[in-house]
Order: C-alpha cells, then structure tokens, then sequence
C-alpha cells in the first residue's frame, strides 16, 4: 500500500470509529467492526491502528458556539435530533479508546 492508501485507511478508521460509538454501538461489536474492516482491507497493523488513534484529533469537531447560542439552538437542535457538542466529544474519546484497544490486541 502507497502512502495515500494509507493515510486514507488511517483517517477512515478513525471516523469509522467515532461514528460507531455516536450511534451506540455496543464495545464488543464496535472491536468486532474495525477488525473485521482492517483485515478487509489488509490493514491489520498495529501501528497503522495507533495512528489512527491519532487521527481521531484531527477529525472535524463541532462548531463552537457561545452559551447564549447553545440554549438559543437547544430546542430546534432537539427537535431535528442533532446530538449537543458534548456528545460528539464523548463519542470521539469512546473511539480512539476502542482504536486503542484495537492497536493492543493486534500487538499480542
């Protein structure tokens, strides 16, 4: 695999990952996934993988917006079901912890 190749492997596990964990994937199914992914595409490498880990960080984060923005937005946001920023924030930590453990288990 060229560099490309694997730069755009490295950042479609990282949003693989953070979406999985954004619409409630349990843990078990979510290492199931990027297993299954990763050896798809040949891929199993667990440098590759903490690299990965790394470009969760640099993944698009929600638009920052002032206090009086949020409540201002908070009950259209809810009605069209668009999760708070603190969400996506936690789904991107539950990622690259899960891309972590990934890169451990592909060490052993």
């Amino acid at each position: 695999m060229d560099a490309g190749e694997r730069q755009a492997i490295i950042e479609g596990v990282a949003a693989l990952a953070v979406t999985l964990a954004e619409v409630g994937v349990s843990e078990r199914d979510a290492l199931r996934q990027l297993v299954v992914n990763l050896s798809q595409v040949g891929a199993l490498d667990p440098q590759l993988v903490r690299d990965a880990v790394e470009a969760v960080g640099q993944l698009p984060q929600p638009v920052e917006e002032t206090t009086e923005e949020t409540e201002r937005l908070r009950p259209i946001n809810e009605r069209f079901g668009v999760p708070p920023a603190e969400a996506n924030l936690l789904a991107a930590l539950q990622g690259r912890e899960w891309l972590e453990k990934v890169a451990a288990g592909l060490e052993t």
